[in-house]
């Protein structure tokens, strides 16, 4: 990459690094690429050993005096006030705000903290004073209160904020040995009020003191237009390529926003210059780009994996965390207990547990073990072990491993997380739980791991040392505190020396390159918006000189800062996006001589091409039969066998044979799922003390209310699931409310038919079907006064009887008790339990005499005429069951969809792609 050093002033640079001048520079970077260029210019020359530069960033110089000026008054009986970490300060602003009532009621307490930090930061930068009217009213009188508090709190604890680092530099110069000569370097923006006292301080100390601006020629620059941002970089990221293929470096790519796109541009440049490392993890690959601004250090998956493990000292996790804890690659026996652990995932879920404690968990995959070894070993005398696997497998259960899942194990060993503690001492349970949990895992760490790692341990120490400001704290305390701590810092991994860097703007404060492209150039992205600080009276920040306190100086600094940008190489090629989703963008103004060049997005890229593809132009191969059901294979799921193959015979494959079935998803407050189940539970505890129509008769209005709510809290006692339990109350008191309610609207349907009395209730009824055997529950049987039976299904949705007749019924469960029963069922059909719709909606045979049900003959004759009577609609029936029986059994896969609201929530279509299909049918059809 090039440097200052081959710019004009390169030789003066040069020549003070060999008088072993101090450099001071702006950036990290910079000092990076400084010292490499320091080191290739002596090599180029012959030196084989050499004196290592003094080249750092001014922050790193500052604290070297601070820390000299500490020893010299602690010797002499002066020390001074412990410097605060960054976190520390901002503990302490938040304690204060809060002991100051600012943060009540806020929903981001934390956020207002911060701001009030760096306003205090941006005061001390610019050396302003609140003083006067200007600081006495609305939000500037409220930062003055606070700061005042916050300054008498640090004098308590002997303490000082970080930005006294810099003024402890001055007066280091000022009492201490100055450097003869110093340099700073990539300081071409308008100087703070700290820079000119540190320059007027070593001037006065008689240090020389030179200050390097860029000075090269403005390169030869162009405006190109794209279509979008996102091809902005893939005609970056090609260009890129192109360069790379004729042996170029020192090629840099700035990104104003790059903050905020950061994700989007490593995965464009990942899959136009790399696109095999897309299948590898990044710290696999060797890398031809690298980002500057890493991605936040909770972010990076093995921090991240860290923080779950200690959250695990909380007293209750959400589920989401729960998952993510269970499938965690980065804990011991990842690999060989993922099976359980995801068993135990999905029985969270399908408990509707939105919290869970260890305590819950543990439960759970006791149970869930207990189930696994009992039917494990049942199947293993009966057959092989290899025919016992696929008997679970088929059941959906898959056999753990022998002994205590170490994860599992491991939440039973926890230290205790109860009452408060200093940060310093949350350390030992900390790593014990880290230790517990095998944390980082098994396997061996990549070099970006293992550097994530020391990065978590530096994140553990800055922690521990909140010990000195935060006082005593909960479990959930402390790890806020640090996880506070991982978001606001970055995870930078060490430089690769790229030949691609990809970069902000700020970050190009001195360097030099040989090919620039410079991105984002439209006008809502450059110059960035200015955001004054609301605590400092913008009198005051103007008076101090702070640019984005006012709009002439702040344009004044976005034209110095895009005429740096010009000249970062010979030659620089902006660009802007013409539109983001139905908007228009515009160029930025800044550039307004340079006429925008609209520019074709530039093909071939792993990810386009692929996203490009049209399902006619791939291969395609027709597989959509499944090997049969063998006789040694359990198919469970009693009538959805059948409603499944209706609704799509692929489904019914994946689903109840490959078991691809989404995990639940946990919702507030009651199910509709549990509302059935409890609906169903509540009918069947009446219709038990309530045997017939004329008991039901005989309770009255009141009566009939004083038994429904019995039963109703009855069968909200019998159901067991955790989710009921977890609930809150109110929730669950409206739900009782309203079940009472609608099952006295049912009760006035009961009241109004054929007497009848009960005589079934949950039916266990068994059929088979060309060998296929269901088992099956009948919700009720009712015996009429001629002896006559008739069956009844509870349904709380919209249901019709159109939905029996069909080739592919929607709703077979009535046609398959009706096949399953004797053949004295006279009558079916819904009972439907809906809020002010509450009804029967059924056939019958016409001898029955049941107003109720519909007579089937009538029925039939107008909408499906080719059938007669109730006798041939049982015939009917049977021939169609018998048919999706045997196209089940036989392996019938095919992606065939009874309509579209079949798909509506079927979660497989990425597994069937119906969806392509359907568009490359269109296609066809348009052609």
């Amino acid at each position: 990459m090039n440097t200052i050093f081959d710019s004009p002033q390169g030789a003066d640079l040069a020549t003070a690094l060999e008088r072993n001048a101090v450099v001071c520079v702006s950036t990290q970077r910079l000092a990076r690429v400084l010292r490499q260029a320091w080191h290739d210019r002596l090599r180029s020359l012959g030196h084989e050993a050499w004196r290592s530069p003094d080249i750092l960033p001014l922050s790193a110089w500052q604290r070297r005096l601070a820390a000299a000026l500490e020893m010299q008054r602690a010797g002499s009986g002066r020390p001074l006030p412990v410097v605060l970490t960054e976190q520390q300060e901002l503990l302490t602003w938040e304690q204060t705000a809060s002991e100051s009532g600012v943060l009540d009621g806020l929903l981001q307490p934390l956020q207002l903290a911060s701001a009030m930090m760096d306003a205090h930061a941006l005061a001390e930068h610019w050396d302003i004073r609140s003083a006067g009217e200007d600081a006495s009213v609305g939000d500037a009188a409220v930062f003055t209160a606070v700061r005042a508090r916050a300054e008498e709190r640090w004098r308590k604890l002997g303490a000082a904020p970080g930005t006294s680092i810099a003024w402890r530099a001055i007066d280091a110069v000022r009492e201490l040995l100055a450097p003869q000569e110093i340099v700073f370097a990539g300081f071409d923006l308008p100087p703070d009020a700290v820079f000119q006292a540190t320059v007027a301080a070593l001037e006065k100390r008689g240090t020389r003191v030179s200050v390097l601006r860029v000075d090269a020629p403005a390169g030869e620059c162009r405006l190109h237009r794209y279509h979008t941002f996102e091809d902005e970089l893939r005609a970056a990221a090609h260009w890129c390529k192109a360069l790379l293929e004729r042996g170029e470096k020192d090629i840099g790519i700035v990104i104003p926003h790059l903050d905020s796109v950061r994700q989007l541009a490593s995965r464009v440049f990942a899959g136009i210059l790399q696109p095999s490392a897309l299948l590898r993890a990044p710290g696999e690959r060797p890398e031809l780009f690298e980002l500057s601004l890493g991605p936040r250090a909770s972010d990076e998956p093995l921090i991240h994996s860290a923080l779950l493990a200690l959250d695990l000292l909380r007293p209750q996790l959400p589920l989401e965390q729960w998952t993510r804890v269970l499938l965690c690659p980065f804990f011991r026996d990842a690999e060989k207990a993922v099976a359980m652990r995801a068993m135990v995932d999905a029985e969270l879920r399908r408990r509707g547990m939105r919290e869970a404690d260890v305590a819950d968990v543990v439960q759970v995959a006791d149970s869930l073990q207990a189930a696994d070894s009992l039917q494990a070993a049942d199947s293993l005398q009966a057959a092989d072990s290899l025919h016992a696997a696929d008997s679970l497998h088929a059941a959906g259960r898959i056999p753990v491993a022998t002994g205590q899942d170490t994860l599992l194990a491991a939440l039973r060993t926890l230290p205790d997380s109860s009452g408060r503690h200093g940060a310093a001492e949350w350390a030992e349970p900390f790593a014990r739980t880290l230790d517990a949990l095998g944390w980082p895992g098994d396997r061996g760490l990549t070099s970006r791991e293992f550097q994530a790692r020391s990065r978590f341990h530096e994140l553990l120490d800055e922690f521990f040392s909140l010990d000195a400001v935060a006082g005593v704290l909960t479990s959930s305390e402390a790890l806020t505190q640090l996880r506070v701590l991982a978001v606001s810092h970055v995870f930078q991994v060490r430089s690769t020396s790229a030949p691609v860097q990809i970069m902000g703007v700020r970050e190009t404060a001195g360097l030099r390159f040989r090919h620039l492209r410079v991105l984002g150039m439209n006008d809502d992205i450059w110059p960035p918006v200015p955001r004054p600080s609301v605590f400092i009276p913008l009198a005051l920040q103007r008076r101090a000189g702070v640019p984005e306190s006012s709009p002439e100086r702040f344009l004044q600094q976005a034209r110095t800062q895009t005429e740096l940008l010009r000249r970062l190489a010979p030659e620089v090629t902006f660009s802007c996006a013409a539109s983001e989703g139905d908007r228009e963008l515009l160029p930025t103004p800044l550039l307004g001589e340079l006429q925008p060049e609209d520019q074709p997005l530039p093909g071939g890229d792993v990810l386009a091409v692929i996203g490009g593809c049209r399902a006619g132009d791939l291969e395609t191969s027709t597989d959509d039969i499944a090997p049969a059901v063998t006789a040694t294979e359990r198919i469970r799921g009693g009538t959805r066998v059948l409603t499944l193959q209706s609704t799509c015979p692929f489904r019914a494959f994946a689903e109840l044979r490959l078991l691809a079935t989404r995990p639940e998803e946990v919702q507030h407050g009651v199910r509709a799922l549990d509302r059935g189940t409890l609906i169903h539970a509540t009918l069947e505890i009446f219709w038990k003390t309530v045997t017939d129509q004329a008991s039901l008769l005989s309770l009255g209005d009141d009566g009939a209310r004083r038994l429904v709510e019995e039963n109703v809290d009855q069968a909200m006692a019998k159901d067991r699931a955790m989710r009921v339990r977890r609930i809150d109350r109110h929730v669950m008191d409206a739900e009782r409310e309203n079940l009472i309610i609608l099952m006295m609207e049912w009760l006035m349907v009961e009241r109004t038919r054929t007497p009848f009395s009960v005589e079934q209730r949950e039916r266990k009824v068994t059929i088979t079907l060309s060998g296929l055997s269901l088992e099956m529950y009948a919700d009720r049987v009712d015996r009429l006064e001629d002896g006559s039976t008739v069956l009844l299904d509870y349904k709380t949705g919209k249901k019709s009887v159109y939905d029996w007749m069909t080739t592919r019924p929607v709703e077979p469960q009535i046609p398959l008790y009706v096949q399953a029963m004797d053949n004295d069922i006279k009558g079916a059909g819904f009972a439907l339990l809906r809020r002010g719709d509450c009804r029967i909606a059924g056939l019958r045979n016409d001898d029955l005499d049941a107003a109720e049900f519909l007579p089937a003959s009538e029925w039939l004759a107008r909408w499906v005429p080719e059938i007669a009577d109730w006798d041939e609609l049982r015939r009917h029936w049977s021939d169609v069951l018998r048919r999706l029986a045997e196209d089940f059994l036989a392996g019938s896969a095919t992606v065939d969809p009874r309509d579209q609201a079949s798909c509506r929530y079927c979660d497989l279509a990425a597994l069937c792609r119906v969806h392509s299909r359907r568009e490359k049918e269109s296609d066809d059809a348009a052609e």
